[in-house]
């Protein structure tokens, strides 16, 4: 009876550690944090692999994501950005740690490849994680970014290498709201 009732407990064990390692996979977006995490789907060019870590003072509060660019107060509006292009650049050169998880590689330095400015439901739509807790009509950088970026969890063993990144920024605040691996399409 004994030895049931142990296997018992370690087949439940085992069940539950397997559904909370899958429920990592999962698209999540939690209100009042800055918190998404986005795997690629069918037909998907991007995936996050990366994200900020909530503030518990925000629960119940839009996504406000991690203070990053510095904003231009001439700039902001509504349906314009508060920062530009070469804003970004220099964001990504003073800042190697993107993220919590993700670096830039000291051996090879990141380039920008694009910034867009365009809506958080089109950003969202590019990367399948809805649009980061933001009303769908408002703007946000969509940046790429190419290099060697190191990129490390607890589920791995080592850092992973990877050569291309995105990052979603606010457009009126500045503030970096997501960061994904780009991954090729097949």
């Amino acid at each position: 009876m004994l030895k049931r009732c142990l296997l018992l407990t370690g087949l439940f064990v085992l069940i539950v550690t397997i559904l909370l390692i899958a429920s990592v996979g999962r698209t999540e977006a939690t209100k009042g944090s800055a918190y998404a995490l986005v795997t690629p789907g069918e037909g998907s060019g991007e995936s996050v692999l990366s994200h900020l870590t909530p503030d518990p003072k925000l629960q119940g509060q839009a996504p406000t994501g991690r203070a990053a660019i510095q904003v231009h107060s001439q700039l902001a509006g509504s349906t314009s950005p508060s920062f530009t292009a070469q804003d970004v650049e220099t964001w990504i050169k003073s800042n190697p740690a993107l993220s919590p998880r993700i670096s830039i590689s000291p051996n090879v330095p990141a380039t920008v490849s694009k910034v867009e400015f365009l809506s958080s439901k089109e950003a969202g739509q590019r990367t399948e994680s809805g649009s980061f807790g933001l009303d769908d009509n408002n703007i946000v950088g969509y940046v790429t970014l190419r290099g060697s970026f190191y990129i490390t969890s607890p589920f791995l063993d080592k850092a992973r290498v990877v050569g291309g990144l995105f990052l979603v920024f606010d457009a009126q605040t500045g503030n970096l709201l997501v960061v994904g691996e780009v991954v090729s399409k097949l």
